[in-house]
C-alpha cells in the first residue's frame, strides 16, 4: 500500500535513542524507511505554541535550525532526483497504538487518487481550529503545525525549495513554515490523526487531537447530551466553552466547517 511513494526517510541524529523504536513501529504497519542519520545539536530551548503562532525568530534556536535544514536537504534531493512524491519522519513519530489498517489504507487510497501538495499523518491545527470534512477519513487544514510525519507531491516540492533562502535566513521553522506561509499549497490530513509525536508533551494528547464537532443540527437532544458529555469529559473547561460558542454560531450560519481540536 506504500508503492505509490517514491521516497520515505526518517531524520535522525548519531546515537539516537529513538531509532530503533521507530524502525520497530514503522514495520508495524509494512514500511520500510530510510534513515537519515546527522550531526546531533546542542538541543536549544523549545518555544511555546504562541511564539510558534508569532513567528518569532528567537523560537528556532540551532536545534531546530538544524532539524529544519534536514528537511529541505531530503526536499531537494528527492526533487532533483525525480521523486513524484516524498514521504518524511522525524524519528519521534510513532503510529497510534489503536491504528486500524482498513482506516490507513483508505486514506493511501486517497494520497494516491487525489496527489495533495501536503498530506500530514499527524497535525496541531493551532490556532485555527477549523478544517473541512472531505470523508469520514480526511480533513482539508488550514494552519497544520509539526512536520513529524507528513507527504509531499512534486509540486510541494517545487514551491518550497523556491523558498529555501527565506526559510533559512529569516530562521522559520519547518512547522510554521508549512503552516503559515504555504498558502499556495493545499493541504489535508488524516481524521483522526494517525501518527503522533512522542516527545512533544505540550503539543497535544491523543484525546484532544481525536475530537470533532460536526457543525449540523444534531436530530435528537439524547445525541446532543452524549456528544456534549464526551466532549466535557475529553477538554478542558475554557475549550469546551469555546466549541459550545462556535457551535451556536455555526447553527447560525449554517457553517459547513468542522472544528477541529
Amino acid at each position: 500500500m506504500w508503492k505509490f511513494i517514491d521516497r520515505s526517510v526518517c531524520l535522525t541524529v548519531e546515537n539516537s535513542d529513538r531509532i530503533d523504536d521507530f524502525i520497530k513501529d514503522s514495520k508495524r504497519v509494512g514500511l520500510d524507511v530510510e534513515i537519515i542519520y546527522n550531526s546531533r545539536v546542542l538541543r536549544s530551548k523549545i518555544c511555546p505554541p504562541i511564539q510558534m503562532i508569532k513567528i518569532s525568530p528567537s523560537c528556532c534556536g540551532d536545534t531546530c535550525q538544524s532539524l529544519t535544514k534536514n528537511h529541505l536537504n531530503v526536499i531537494r534531493e528527492s526533487y532533483e532526483s525525480g521523486k513524484k512524491r516524498v514521504l518524511i519522519f522525524e524519528d519521534d513519530a510513532r503510529w497510534s497504538k489503536s491504528l486500524n489498517m482498513d482506516k490507513l489504507r483508505r486514506v493511501l487510497d486517497w494520497v494516491k487518487e487525489n496527489n495533495p501538495d501536503i498530506f500530514f499523518f499527524g497535525y496541531l491545527c493551532y490556532p485555527n481550529f477549523f478544517g473541512t470534512s472531505i470523508n469520514k477519513d480526511i480533513l482539508r487544514l488550514n494552519n497544520p503545525l509539526l512536520a513529524h510525519a507528513y507527504i509531499l507531491n512534486r509540486n510541494a516540492m517545487s514551491s518550497i525549495l523556491e523558498d529555501y533562502d527565506k526559510i533559512i535566513n529569516e530562521r522559520i521553522s519547518i512547522d510554521s513554515y508549512y503552516a503559515h506561509f504555504t498558502p499556495n499549497l493545499n493541504k489535508y490530513g488524516s481524521f483522526p490523526i494517525l501518527s503522533y509525536q512522542s516527545t512533544e508533551p505540550y503539543h497535544y494528547k491523543e484525546t484532544k487531537q481525536n475530537i470533532r464537532l460536526n457543525f449540523v443540527p444534531f436530530n435528537t437532544l439524547m445525541d446532543v447530551s452524549n456528544r456534549f458529555t464526551y466532549y466535557s469529559e475529553s477538554i478542558s473547561p475554557a475549550l469546551f466553552a469555546a466549541v459550545i460558542l462556535a457551535f451556536l454560531i455555526s447553527l447560525m450560519i449554517k457553517s459547513s466547517c468542522l472544528f477541529v481540536l
